[in-house]
């Protein structure tokens, strides 16, 4: 073997060990990501990972779960169709485009997506799930629980499969039901965001707006960089505060909605609500401060004159 073609075969590793080391490095950022819940950064990483390997089918379907959970629906489909192409084995690819089809209301193409999988794999849940999702969509109501309740049995805390027993079973007016199977879940998964926000829309539908919030708050704590979720427990907090302050308990009213501030400082209806909690408690400097800060947004925001002329009261009469 001459030196030349040592010298070269050499470098060929280098580079292929190189590549492999970098592809490596991107798929750890991606995964790193992923658990951070900085959905974008992780499809970025992906991306650069599948770009030096783009026969890897894993780093394909890592890719299309982090367009997907990063809100680019569609490239996210066209990733776990080319993921399908290069193996028809890929399960877990197959259940999720027939989810984002059947979400998207095109049954007949979730239908063909996981058709080839269930003959596979018939108690796969993922799969048993969008077919779930898919009768339910033709008003086969049965067949859809016969899915949801076979998947859930196999595996108590896949959140697609729970998410639609408990609500074939809110459906059928089996609130207390449903509640039951998320919390079962819980315990078996409890870092599940999915299932808490799920659990969290129950309660609420039962009139447990306190458990609702209580909910959302292990969301928040779970994923802190998601303004999504704090906003949305700043509403269920501000909705829970104002009814209490109708009710006249002004002392709970006021602690309740500077919680729903605390999440959401920027909302004017929050400081507004929580301005007038603290007036009917005697915190009068409070009050007019956020009062203030709401009138002074600028948003025309529901209650608007109402807090203008509260605050030009509490301004004249210091």
């Amino acid at each position: 073997m001459s030196r030349a073609f040592i010298a070269v075969l050499c470098l060929a590793l280098a580079a292929c060990g190189g590549a492999q080391a970098r592809r490596d490095w991107y798929l750890s950022q991606g995964q790193q990501y992923m658990a951070a819940s900085d959905f974008e950064q992780a499809r970025i990483a992906f991306h650069n990972a599948l770009y030096i390997d783009p026969a890897n089918t894993r780093i394909r379907v890592l890719t299309a779960e982090a367009a997907e959970r990063s809100g680019k629906l569609r490239e996210a489909a066209q990733l776990y169709k080319r993921a399908i192409d290069r193996d028809p084995r890929q399960l877990h690819a197959r259940a999720r485009l027939g989810r984002l089809y059947a979400l998207a209301g095109d049954i007949d193409k979730a239908l063909a997506t996981i058709e080839p999988g269930l003959a596979a794999a018939p108690d796969d849940p993922d799969l048993r799930a969008v077919r779930g999702v898919v009768r339910l969509r033709k008003g086969d109501e049965k067949g859809a629980y016969e899915d949801a309740a076979h998947a859930v049995k196999i595996a108590p805390a896949n959140e697609n499969a729970v998410a639609l027993l408990a609500a074939l079973n809110r459906r059928s007016a089996h609130t207390g039901k449903a509640i039951a199977i998320v919390r079962r879940a819980l315990r078996a998964k409890p870092h599940s965001v999915d299932l808490h926000l799920i659990l969290a829309q129950l309660l609420l539908a039962a009139g447990r707006q306190p458990d609702a919030e209580a909910q959302v708050q292990e969301v928040v704590q779970l994923e802190p960089g998601r303004l999504a979720f704090r906003d949305r427990l700043a509403q269920l907090l501000d909705t829970h505060g104002w009814n209490m302050l109708q009710e006249g308990e002004a002392a709970e009213a006021a602690a309740t909605l500077q919680q729903a501030v605390d999440n959401a400082p920027q909302s004017p209806t929050l400081r507004y609500h929580l301005g007038m909690a603290q007036l009917e408690t005697g915190e009068r400097a409070a009050a007019r401060e956020n009062l203030r800060l709401a009138v002074e947004s600028g948003t025309g925001f529901a209650g608007f004159q109402d807090a203008r002329s509260t605050l030009e009261n509490l301004t004249h009469s210091r």
